[in-house]
């Protein structure tokens, strides 16, 4: 298994694996944090979809946050997490050069995205695993159908995440089916 990255965080080591295992090591019974190992970055409120069960809150007239100007991610030190989300996060017309800034810092990201985004922008999806601006892919599942499955098999760190009341038991008996 091939290592990300390793760090020193307060009283321990961190080493960080490319499938996402993550292994701490100190030398007492407790882990003194210097700093946060990972955070989440809402990156706009902006989302095309307008799901009525949205979780994050986000709408069709949201905003897109000011990324290429936090000065945050200067603070953020080397193989420490962010996982990335929105809204449709893969809206925002500074993605890509903030997420470049990010790989730069040495930052892994993890990002999630609904199943309808994840379907139809699998070009920058298939970029952005491909050229490393990200890591693990989140994906918030809407309807499990055998297309979503396949593609969702392609990409070795993806998660699929049920968000409660948004599927009936018998969606989550249709996934057993099809994988």
């Amino acid at each position: 298994m091939k290592i990300l990255g390793s760090y020193k965080n307060g009283n321990f080591r961190t080493a960080i694996f490319e499938d996402g295992t993550k292994i701490r090591e100190t030398n007492d019974d407790e882990f003194q944090a210097a700093f946060a190992e990972n955070m989440d970055i809402k990156i706009t409120n902006c989302c095309d979809m307008g799901c009525p069960f949205c979780h994050e809150g986000s709408t069709t007239d949201g905003k897109f946050g000011d990324i290429m100007n936090e000065k945050f991610v200067d603070t953020l030190h080397p193989y420490q997490e962010v996982a990335l989300g929105g809204g449709d996060a893969t809206s925002h017309p500074d993605l890509i050069p903030f997420l470049q800034k990010l790989k730069d810092r040495k930052v892994i990201v993890n990002m999630t995205v609904n199943q309808i985004h994840f379907e139809k922008k699998q070009g920058l999806i298939k970029k952005l695993v491909d050229e490393k601006l990200i890591y693990g892919l989140r994906i918030s599942l809407v309807t499990p159908t055998e297309k979503f499955i396949k593609l969702v098999k392609q990409y070795p760190n993806a998660v699929i995440h049920v968000i409660n009341g948004v599927l009936k038991p018998s969606d989550i008996q249709a996934m057993e089916d099809i994988f």
